[in-house]
């Protein structure tokens, strides 16, 4: 949903505004991917994302004993992370 509000904000701003502004936006998203900073900020999200899946796997692995429902399985994970 917040993505569908940004990209409706962003098109009617871009519109009103003119292809150089929408020119200049582009190259500046393009300067930062560059940078130092936003390369640490995706390696930290990377790090992060990886951790939590295997957490999330180790957990799934840990109640292998008990049936699991695979039409509920969001359910199961919900309830996975309710335990102390």
């Amino acid at each position: 949903m917040g993505f569908l509000v940004a990209f409706v904000v962003g098109y009617v701003i871009g519109a009103s505004s003119g292809s150089k502004d929408v020119d200049r936006v582009v190259q500046s998203v393009r300067a930062l991917r560059r940078t130092d900073e936003f390369n640490d900020l995706m390696a930290a999200v990377r790090a992060h994302t990886s951790y939590t899946l295997r957490e999330l796997a180790s957990r799934l692995d840990g109640a292998a004993e008990q049936p699991v429902d695979t039409e509920d399985l969001v359910g199961q994970v919900k309830r996975l992370y309710e335990r102390p």
